[in-house]
């Protein structure tokens, strides 16, 4: 995720008149948003998992964790 976003924040930077400027921007904003999707859903994912209640309850038992 945090390698798409680079990308996306090093096009926004770069104002050279080339052809596929637009496309090439669209990309790796279109790339960005499908690795912040596949973020949230494998923190859904874990966060349903026992894995994930654990975490929570270690959370309530020790509230600085």
């Amino acid at each position: 995720m945090f390698d798409a976003r680079a990308a996306k924040y090093a096009l926004r930077d770069d104002y050279s008149p080339q052809a596929g400027r637009f496309t090439q921007l669209r990309a790796a904003i279109t790339r960005y948003q499908q690795a912040r999707a596949a973020y949230v859903a494998a923190a859904a994912a874990f966060h349903a998992s026992s894995a994930g209640a654990a975490l929570q309850a270690a959370r309530i038992k020790y509230p600085r964790f």
